[in-house]
């Protein structure tokens, strides 16, 4: 790392998000590209209402009846 830091390779992050980057070396001699996403997801807001207000707004379409002509 230091020597990557000394060549500006890489650099280091100010941001208050830390993403965990990782290149793997895999057979063959290819590079896998990894993420951990677990300190991100931590800082994201869950929206845990979504299904609830789905299953009651269909319960409440079921109550009505639609009358049309053509």
């Amino acid at each position: 790392l230091l020597k990557n830091l000394k060549k500006s390779f890489i650099y280091l992050s100010l941001l208050p998000a830390i993403l965990l980057v990782l290149f793997i070396r895999k057979p063959r001699r290819r590079l896998r590209f990894y993420i951990n996403y677990y300190i991100l997801n931590i800082i994201f807001i869950k929206n845990y209402y979504l299904f609830p207000l789905v299953k009651k707004t269909l319960n409440n379409l079921k109550k009505n009846i639609l009358f049309y002509q053509n």
